[in-house]
């Protein structure tokens, strides 16, 4: 949902990438989607991920995340729940790098 959201795509060439990597020991999704260079929404994407590391475990992220929004006016259409769902839910942890074509990558890692 997000690579839709923040996504800049400039040409029709441009599209959302989606892969899944199974082993014995982990489940990796990645999500890759062009982005503007350095920009706000990646050092909040930053930012949040750093916040959900800097807990003893995903659980805690998730209720302090669901006190936070309940809390607060949202923007239309946006939970501030995704990153620290998929972190406590999906008992992953969730990174991001972008390359040197602005391209982003996100990527949620569950261990066995």
């Amino acid at each position: 949902e997000n690579a839709v959201k923040y996504g800049h795509f400039r040409s029709e060439d441009e599209a959302i990438y989606v892969t899944v990597q199974l082993s014995r020991n982990d489940i990796i999704i990645e999500v890759k989607n062009p982005v503007r260079e350095m920009n706000e929404d990646l050092q909040d994407l930053d930012n949040t991920i750093q916040w959900i590391r800097g807990y003893q475990n995903p659980f805690q992220a998730y209720v302090e995340k669901l006190k936070e929004v309940s809390e607060k006016k949202l923007k239309e259409g946006e939970s501030g729940l995704g990153l620290v769902r998929i972190a406590y839910e999906g008992q992953a942890l969730v990174d991001f790098y972008v390359d040197e074509n602005n391209v982003l990558a996100v990527s949620a890692v569950y261990q066995k």
